[in-house]
């Protein structure tokens, strides 16, 4: 069985996102947030100390805040479900992965299946966002959503009545996760582009 490096890392909640993103840059292939910060893990012999390190001074963040420990394998889908809950804005929207069951309570469900791209909607950042678009008029607007990760936000736009939806990451796991939450959420008239701002088309956007 393979063996894997687990690392637990404390820090501000607005460099969550940002962290897990670089680390995913470095090799890390699996994280969970918790209330100090988050865990990442990937294969023992793909572990650069000295990568990681470098990282973490870049972003400011003590090296006494990460905590490295050698693990077996796990199921880490079974681990990652047993720790992921709903999220609720509300009572107008609620979002969940597919193994959680529907909710009829709520006007809006999302269904979001993340694996390693970003955007469940637990950070505040997401959420926050999520609850000022449902009191924005998006019926047959026009929306760019841009780092989409794994495309929440456009696809709320879309449930919300946007018509002309564009999304966008640099990610090479978001360009197969959004299309995944896409048909999820029977959202087909979002479009996505693999790239940076310069693979973008000039033109303008409502939202």
């Amino acid at each position: 069985m393979q063996n894997y490096i687990l690392c637990e890392l404390e820090c501000e909640p607005h460099l969550v996102e940002i962290l897990i993103a670089e680390m995913g840059e470095i090799g890390f292939e699996g994280f969970l947030e918790n209330d100090n910060g988050f865990e990442a893990y990937l294969p023992l012999e793909d572990y650069n100390e000295d990568l990681l390190k470098t990282l973490l001074v870049n972003y400011d963040v003590p090296l006494n805040k990460l905590n490295v420990k050698t693990v077996a394998q796990q199921n880490w889908n079974e681990q990652w479900e047993q720790n992921f809950e709903p999220v609720l804005i509300g009572n107008r929207l609620r979002i969940r992965a597919p193994f959680h069951l529907a909710d009829p309570n709520f006007a809006i469900e999302l269904i979001i299946q993340p694996k390693t791209s970003f955007g469940t909607g637990h950070h505040e950042t997401t959420s926050t966002i999520m609850e000022l678009m449902l009191d924005c008029d998006m019926q047959g607007k026009s929306i760019f959503d841009y780092g989409s990760g794994t495309g929440i936000l456009a696809i709320l736009a879309a449930k919300l009545g946007a018509t002309n939806l564009l999304a966008n990451d640099i990610d090479e796991w978001a360009s197969e996760n959004i299309y995944e939450n896409i048909a999820l959420n029977q959202s087909p008239n979002i479009d996505f582009i693999h790239g940076d701002l310069f693979a973008i088309p000039s033109q303008k956007f409502d939202f």
